[in-house]
């Protein structure tokens, strides 16, 4: 069974499509009837945008561009507005997210630390955090195995990789998306 799984890029969702091409395939009608109709997608390259992910000392990408590029692209017309309002959004929420990961472990609180690590999981690698999403299933993991004892260590490298992450986000900003 073929699945995608996330983050996903538009170049897999595209090359999933094209793997498919020729099977059943749902449409949709003016009317809203949804019925199986025989659809053949074009079997061409996608179009790709590859960046070279920012890394750490150790190699762990910080921020995979690759995310934020493919929606550069989509909103090119409109200075970028779009990337900028999703790292906005992301400085806004991750800040967050990361206090309560913190106040979790703090209070030795195991189920919602896997929650809240889960969250900013999500939110991290969504827009390309790569090396915070790594961190936080750690958390995520010790927290569902109730396993906090030794998880001080990556904390401390989750508070050196968020502060990597957000100087890679608004150097990308600065970089890619002109003023409104």
């Amino acid at each position: 069974t073929d699945y995608l799984t996330k983050p996903y890029t538009l170049t897999q969702i595209y090359n999933a499509l094209v793997k498919i091409g020729g099977k059943q395939l749902l449409a949709e009608h003016d009317d809203g009837a949804v019925t199986a109709a025989e659809a053949t997608i074009p079997t061409r390259e996608a179009p790709v945008t590859i960046s070279k992910p920012q890394e750490t000392d150790t190699g762990t990408v910080i921020l995979d561009e690759m995310f934020l590029d493919e929606i550069s692209e989509i909103d090119d017309a409109n200075s970028n507005a779009l990337v900028r309002e999703i790292i906005g959004l992301d400085l806004q929420g991750s800040i967050r997210s990361l206090e309560e990961v913190r106040e979790c472990v703090k209070k030795r609180h195991p189920q919602e630390l896997a929650i809240a690590a889960h969250a900013l999981k999500s939110m991290s690698v969504s827009i390309g955090g790569r090396a915070m999403g790594e961190l936080c299933h750690l958390l995520e993991v010790a927290g569902r195995k109730n396993e906090l004892a030794n998880i001080a260590h990556v904390m401390v490298r989750l508070d050196f990789h968020y502060l990597k992450l957000i100087s890679a986000l608004e150097n990308y900003r600065n970089v890619h998306c002109s003023a409104a």
